[in-house]
């Protein structure tokens, strides 16, 4: 039964997490998620818009709106707008890509409220009659990134069809309201209280996590980007290294290169999950997703295969508990206050392509926004197509200067490149994780030696009254 023009809805339980993080956010910037998409082909901009407002039309998630009520925010499904997609044309401009660019960075700095903005944008730009860039920019509260890799999906299908005439598959998603009250059946489960017993045990005794930062702040101050790029080539060999998939490769290798620059042995980085295996509602878009707290012991004494193996077999057991959100977990460990770090570096590896082109003509994807990062966020995108790996890292301002980023981004390639050829059999805390001039980071021609936090023992327990949830995490699906 869909909700449109029906009763307000309550808000799930990751959508509950946003909404209080965005208290500390009044521009709203830090949960917005923005890609633009390189269509190498010309683009029906009527075609275009027609298609956009079939899949608007089929997804409720994109016209939410929210209210505050005297018992806190609900929401409902609005109509779909009546406004045409903004077609922009920078073809006469001497840098037609720049100044797409500048419009979608204009977008994403504007302030957002979101009881009263529209929470996604969607702009059609015209480069040259044979080139567009379609740019999509959502609010984190909406759609989590398996939902916005949806719609993109679904654009793309409803728009060829259309253009060549054959007939669309129709999709029956199940209403919001459906997602809504599969969340809340969760939480009143036997499985979320054996969910909730399983971290408890999981994480007693933790230490404090640890980072490449150089101290920990009390709130993020913007993002520091740097981005590498691995070719299919080094992809495979990577994934050869440890005969594991990915996902678990990568995560190898930021805990084995995190092992060495630190020395802590007790390690827990942070796991974004859909929260969707086995549910009813996969085929719905919405606010879903959440971040695990994933925890590894690091030794060097370990092989590379091994510690892959441990990875891999810590990261299954946590998948089975993956709805027990992120918020609760930080209450139940007695993190009251933003600052207080529950998980170091967040690896995120996105899977998400589209092969399928759009109206027959290749399209590639650029991510220009990821959401929140507290510390670290290693995003890597494998977009299939032999694009190899882009791999993203959002720092934390406040944490890391660009000056800082980017050589992190820059040693932690060059080491997985040279990983790329280790034996499987090789140490994992051998010389092949030691950044570049035993620690000084090098760029523009200076030298800056980072100072390594290493982690403090375990932690004693402060009886702190819980605070409001802070922090969501952000979608991928994790295949191992």
């Amino acid at each position: 039964m869909s909700n449109v023009g029906g009763d307000t809805l309550p808000l799930s339980a990751a959508q509950r997490g946003i909404w209080f993080g965005c208290q500390l956010d009044p521009g709203g910037r830090r949960y917005r998620i923005a890609e633009y998409f390189d269509i190498r082909g010309p683009v029906d901009p009527v075609v275009f818009d027609a298609a956009w407002r079939q899949v608007v039309g089929e997804t409720e998630a994109l016209r939410v709106r929210f209210i505050e009520e005297a018992d806190g925010p609900r929401q409902y499904v609005g109509p779909v707008e009546t406004a045409a997609v903004e077609l922009v044309d920078v073809s006469r401009r001497p840098d037609p890509e720049g100044a797409a660019l500048e419009r979608m960075r204009a977008d994403l700095d504007r302030r957002l409220e979101l009881t009263r903005d529209p929470l996604h944008t969607v702009l059609l730009f015209r480069l040259a009659q044979d080139r567009y860039f379609w740019y999509f920019q959502f609010h984190h509260v909406i759609l989590d990134g398996y939902s916005g890799a949806m719609v993109v999906r679904r654009v793309a299908e409803v728009y060829s069809a259309l253009v060549t005439g054959a007939p669309a598959v129709q999709p029956d998603p199940r209403p919001l309201r459906d997602l809504l009250d599969e969340d809340l059946a969760y939480r009143v489960s036997d499985a979320f209280l054996l969910d909730q017993e399983y971290w408890g045990s999981r994480l007693a005794d933790r230490a404090e996590p640890a980072t490449l930062a150089d101290r920990v702040s009390a709130e993020a101050d913007g993002l520091v980007r740097s981005s590498a790029q691995l070719g299919t080539d080094e992809q495979r060999r990577l994934s050869e290294s440890t005969g594991r998939a990915l996902p678990t490769v990568m995560l190898t290798a930021v805990a084995a290169y995190l092992h060495r620059l630190t020395g802590a042995r007790d390690l827990v980085l942070g796991l974004p999950v859909t929260a969707r295996a086995g549910s009813a509602t996969a085929g719905t878009a919405g606010m879903v997703s959440n971040l695990l707290p994933l925890r590894l012991t690091v030794t060097g004494e370990q092989t590379c295969a091994e510690l892959a193996r441990h990875v891999l077999s810590r990261t299954r057991e946590a998948l089975r508990h993956q709805r027990y959100r992120y918020e609760d977990i930080r209450r139940d460990q007695r993190l009251a206050l933003e600052d207080e770090p529950l998980v170091g570096p967040v690896v995120n590896v996105v899977p998400f392509s589209y092969d399928h082109g759009f109206g027959g003509h290749p399209m590639t994807s650029h991510n220009l926004a990821g959401g929140l990062a507290e510390d670290l966020s290693i995003t890597v995108y494998d977009r299939g197509e032999g694009q190899g790996l882009r791999i993203d890292f959002d720092a934390n301002a406040s944490l890391y200067r660009g000056r800082i980023c980017t050589p992190i981004s820059a040693a932690s390639c060059g080491c997985w490149r040279r990983w790329r050829t280790t034996r499987p059999r090789r140490s994992a805390g051998s010389s092949c994780w030691t950044p570049p001039s035993a620690g000084a980071f090098c760029t523009s021609g200076t030298t800056r030696t980072v100072r390594i936090r290493r982690p403090r023992g375990p932690r004693c327990s402060r009886l702190r009254p819980p605070g409001p949830p802070t922090r969501s995490g952000r979608s991928s699906r994790t295949p191992l």
